[in-house]
C-alpha cells in the first residue's frame, strides 16, 4: 500500500505504533520481537515513505518540520529527545499516540475526563 500512496502525495510520514509490537507474554517460545524499523525498511524498501521514531524531518521544501513519536516514548511518557528537537529548530507538527495535555475545561463532557486529559511532559517538550 505504500506504493498506491505515493501516487497521491509528493512526501509520506508515518509513526509506528501499539499494533507494530509483539508482546513478550503472548509470544511463542523463541519467538522473536518484532523489530518496526528492520520490518518497515523491508516493506517500504524503494519508496518514498519515512518512519519517524522520536526524530524530526524537514517536508515541503525545508519550509515544514514534523516530529514523530516512537510507541515505546509514548508509553513510557519519556519525551526527552522531543524536546532537544525543539531546542535545535522550531517544531511544526508533532505526531505521536497520545495528545498534549488539554485543560479540564476543554475536555469533552461526558467522557472520562482521565481519557482526555493527555500527556503534561509532552505539553512541556
Amino acid at each position: 500500500w505504500f506504493h498506491a500512496l505515493e501516487q497521491q502525495y509528493k512526501e509520506i510520514v508515518v509513526i509506528g505504533g501499539n499494533h507494530d509490537r509483539s508482546r513478550p507474554s503472548r509470544m511463542r517460545p523463541g519467538q522473536e520481537i518484532l523489530n518496526v524499523a528492520e520490518e518497515f525498511a523491508r516493506l517500504a524498501q524503494g519508496t518514498k515513505v519515512k518512519l519517524l521514531q522520536d526524530e524530526c524531518i524537514l517536508c515541503h521544501g525545508g519550509r515544514l518540520c514534523i516530529v514523530g513519536v516512537s510507541w515505546k516514548s509514548c508509553a513510557s511518557n519519556d519525551f526527552s529527545r522531543i524536546h532537544q528537537a525543539s531546542k535545535a529548530r522550531h517544531i511544526d507538527v508533532v505526531v505521536a499516540h497520545i495528545h498534549a495535555n488539554l485543560p479540564k475545561e476543554s475536555i469533552p463532557t461526558p467522557l472520562d475526563p482521565r481519557a482526555w486529559q493527555g500527556s503534561e511532559d509532552l505539553t512541556r517538550a
